[in-house]
């Protein structure tokens, strides 16, 4: 699990992932994340007004993550330290995360948008994403029924353009 920890966190060296990734730190599903995940009036206008900051100035951020979120050391403390390492992979190795919004919609020229609202990734042809991480906000429930309903329309966009584009297809055949 370390071995494997530490190769995913070396693609957050790679220039395109740095580019649009900042503050980047090891997650688990801590007291901290069910304290804020529990749904009320408090929390939903919490996670509002959060989300919002979250994309304000940097500082910002790292205050929300740091007070909201994180409860262990930062990525590279965890990745310098085998022992922190250790700790962290046997607390946070559960399967109840929901990840979401880490390639979210939005317009081309919106420079946090990894996809367009058919879940195509600006500046990849053919490649679509069609699951939470499209989300430009996390939802202020359960993802399943969200994540369904983007699949859904997505892969009706997909068929819907695959049929508008085999007459063009048979007419280059013949």
């Amino acid at each position: 699990m370390a071995k494997g920890f530490r190769q995913i966190a070396t693609l957050h060296e790679l220039p395109p992932l740095k580019a649009v990734t900042s503050d980047v730190f090891p997650a688990s599903f801590t007291d901290k994340i069910r304290k804020v995940g529990t749904y009320n009036t408090r929390n939903r206008i919490l996670t509002r007004i959060g989300a919002t900051l979250m994309d304000g100035p940097s500082f910002l951020r790292q205050a929300i993550l740091r007070g909201f979120v994180m409860e262990s050391a930062g990525l590279i403390s965890a990745l310098r330290d085998d022992e922190a390492l250790e700790s962290y992979i046997k607390r946070a190795a559960v399967g109840v995360w929901h990840c979401s919004c880490s390639c979210r919609m939005g317009a081309g020229d919106d420079p946090m948008a990894v996809t367009d609202h058919q879940g195509r990734v600006h500046g990849v042809y053919g490649l679509r994403v069609v699951d939470a991480s499209i989300f430009p906000r996390i939802p202020c429930a359960n993802t399943n029924f969200p994540t369904m309903m983007v699949a859904e329309k997505i892969a009706d966009d997909i068929l819907q353009d695959a049929a508008a584009a085999q007459p063009a297809r048979q007419a280059a055949v013949t």
